[in-house]
């Protein structure tokens, strides 16, 4: 099951945000959660 996280980040990084999006073809929830899991496995290693 998946929840719903709010939280406040810089219109720079948005624009930046939605531009990677754009780019990959994917949305806004994507690129973060794969941010998110990208991190966590490199902390891991």
């Amino acid at each position: 099951m998946k929840k719903v996280i709010t939280f406040k980040v810089e219109d720079e990084l948005v624009k930046n945000l939605d531009i990677y999006a754009r780019k990959h073809g994917l949305n806004r929830s994507e690129v973060i959660r794969k941010a998110i899991l990208k991190l966590i496995e490199e902390e891991r290693n």
